[in-house]
């Protein structure tokens, strides 16, 4: 009688690639019989924990917790030394294809920092020092992240990745931050204000998630439909585009501020923000007009794909 040996793995294509010879008797031994079990990687580490199975797959994380109960096979895991994911194509990529590089690390490093302290001000002048203090410490933070990405003459690239994940945390420490200082009993400014100190990282992404639904795409879809992605397209450099881009942050703070002082009406403020938001929506729409700047390649494509790199 054959020895039954259960080999638990992930439904996906890889793990589906991986034992298909197994699974529909190209290879084996008349010895073994092997029983297939798929699961999602999850419960086999949770299976795996209580010894469920002879053979399974784990998540690299997990079996350091199982060394002592699981050897770890010379095959059969989704990358190692010499193979792993690799990119492909249909048809050579030739000139076109260039290195990765971090583009968009200095424009949301700077777009956070410009906010940040704005509303540092903002917080002393509404005697809020706690948040003062804790806005000034995600200052530090992100000054941290720009020292390893603005470019000079002496890096031409960026050393760090910010990722969606650490953008995503900035936006929500500004949005919170920018709420809480507008609605304090003591605040020195109004909501409309704080919409303007954020207003070039707003007008962004709502003019893209605008765009992309009357493209009859997902609002969170992934292209190069950004501004700086834009301007990087028709021949600006990086530093080029972080530059223009900390100028029109900090003019729209500027503006925001000004228009506090001399008691410009929120209606007057909210009626020019949606005016900037569909003159920005206008271009995003035809980004040739950004094309005819000084300073951009003559003749460059502006290229709209559905990934952001």
């Amino acid at each position: 009688m054959p020895q039954r040996i259960t080999v638990a793995h992930s439904p996906d294509a890889d793990d589906a690639f991986m034992f298909y010879a197994l699974a529909t008797g190209k290879v084996g031994d008349p010895d073994l019989e092997f029983v297939h079990v798929l699961k999602d990687i999850q419960t086999l580490n949770e299976r795996a924990f209580r010894g469920e199975y002879e053979v399974t797959a784990v998540s690299f994380h997990a079996y350091a917790y199982l060394a002592d109960a699981y050897v770890l096979l010379p095959h059969g895991a989704s990358f190692g030394d010499g193979y792993g994911p690799c990119v492909i194509a249909a048809e050579s990529a030739g000139a076109e294809l260039k290195p990765f590089t971090y583009e968009l690390a200095d424009p949301s490093g700077t777009q956070v920092l410009i906010p940040l302290l704005v509303l540092i001000g903002v917080a002393q002048m509404a005697g809020d020092r706690p948040a003062a203090m804790e806005l000034l410490v995600l200052a530090g933070a992100v000054c941290g992240f720009l020292s390893f990405n603005l470019r000079s003459p002496w890096r031409n690239r960026a050393l760090v990745f910010m990722g969606d994940t650490g953008g995503l945390l900035l936006g929500l420490f500004l949005a919170w931050y920018s709420i809480r200082l507008a609605g304090a009993d003591a605040s020195r400014i109004r909501p409309i204000t704080s919409v303007w100190i954020l207003a070039v990282p707003l007008l962004d992404m709502g003019a893209v998630m605008f765009l992309r639904m009357l493209q009859k795409k997902s609002p969170f879809a992934a292209d190069r439909q950004h501004l700086h992605y834009i301007l990087i397209d028709i021949g600006f450099s990086v530093g080029q585009v972080v530059g223009m881009m900390g100028v029109a942050s900090v003019a729209t703070s500027a503006l925001a501020l000004l228009a506090e002082a001399h008691g410009v009406p929120e209606y007057v403020m909210f009626a020019a923000f949606v005016g900037l938001l569909l003159g920005y929506l206008a271009i995003l729409a035809n980004p040739g007009i950004l094309a005819r700047l000084p300073g951009a390649r003559a003749g460059s494509p502006v290229k709209v794909s559905d990934s952001p790199g």
